[in-house]
């Protein structure tokens, strides 16, 4: 049997579309109905938060810093600007059974 424990507290209103960027090695998702973008490094264990000002659906790895977004008005060249949030869970803890 596998256990698995959250690696995050973070609360969302409607979360939605994990994407991993393997060049950077880092987690995207967003907020859809907060306007929020959210990346995560695993390897940190830091969580930022990039207000993108308007709905957002979902987001891509694109070059550098920048990542691109579909908004309420299209699709959008976005520079992540963070506002770190504070870790409040551990790493998980996984186990699998034979």
């Amino acid at each position: 049997m596998t256990e698995l424990a959250p690696i995050l507290d973070v609360r969302t209103v409607l979360g939605e579309g994990p994407i991993w960027d393997n060049g950077r090695q880092l987690l995207h998702w967003v907020d859809i109905l907060g306007g929020t973008l959210y990346t995560f490094d695993p390897i940190s264990g830091e969580d930022r938060a990039s207000d993108v000002g308007q709905l957002v659906s979902t987001v891509a790895p694109w070059r550098g810093d920048e990542v691109m977004v579909t908004v309420s008005q299209g699709f959008a060249s976005f520079r992540e600007l963070y506002t770190r949030l504070p870790k409040s869970l551990k790493p998980p803890t996984v186990s699998v059974a034979p």
